[in-house]
């Protein structure tokens, strides 16, 4: 098994603990207020790089619901947490070619 595979693997063991743990924590959303203040431009695409069960974008969509999330994770596990919370969003693994390009796209407008 290569570093990535032991790095997906440990994040697939651990995606359901983490998403308990850190889902609802309060202690960040001073600094997702921030990260929503700063995306000035309406309905702007965002790209979420480890994006984990999706508590960042749950936050951001929120606040801002017109923003375009990609979300990409290592993990399969967080991935599918992610979708199950936050349906309209993309999110995908890493090694998803068609979601990367369509990432690439959409993150250079």
């Amino acid at each position: 098994m290569n570093r990535h595979q032991e790095t997906a693997a440990t994040w697939n063991k651990l995606a359901s603990l983490y998403q308990d743990k850190f889902m609802d924590l309060d202690f960040y959303n001073e600094s997702y207020e921030l990260i929503s203040d700063l995306l000035i431009q309406d309905e702007a695409n965002l790209l979420e790089i480890g994006c984990g069960p999706g508590n960042i974008s749950r936050y951001l969509l929120s606040k801002r619901p017109e923003l375009k999330i990609t979300g990409i994770d290592i993990s399969p596990n967080m991935i599918e947490l992610a979708k199950r919370i936050i349906p309209v969003p993309n999110f995908g693994s890493w090694t998803d070619g068609k979601l990367m390009n369509s990432a690439q796209h959409s993150m250079a407008s």
